[in-house]
């Protein structure tokens, strides 16, 4: 993963205390689910839900990749639209 991703998405990270409840926990701590959500919103809408296995990693990596892919398409039309408002050519 990469130290950019705050710009883009949300990871949180979280241990099952008890069976009963979730607590906040780190990567580097023995996590047991791990939410991952864009940022453009703080409801659970689009947010993806992993526990804890041998592909964890790999699948909370891509899909994180896919958020990123997003955000820069996101980030392109953007730039495409002031430009076409402001009638500068590309």
């Amino acid at each position: 993963m990469t130290d950019d991703h705050h710009r883009f998405c949300r990871i949180g990270y979280w241990k099952r205390k008890d069976e009963q409840y979730l607590v906040s926990s780190s990567k580097e701590e023995d996590w047991t689910e791990c939410v991952v959500g864009p940022l453009s919103t703080y409801s659970p809408y689009g947010e993806q839900r992993f526990i804890r296995g041998p592909n964890s990693d790999y699948q909370i990596q891509s899909l994180v990749s896919l958020l990123r892919q997003a955000y820069e398409l996101g980030q392109r039309a953007k730039l495409c639209q002031i430009q076409n408002m402001l009638g500068i050519n590309s």
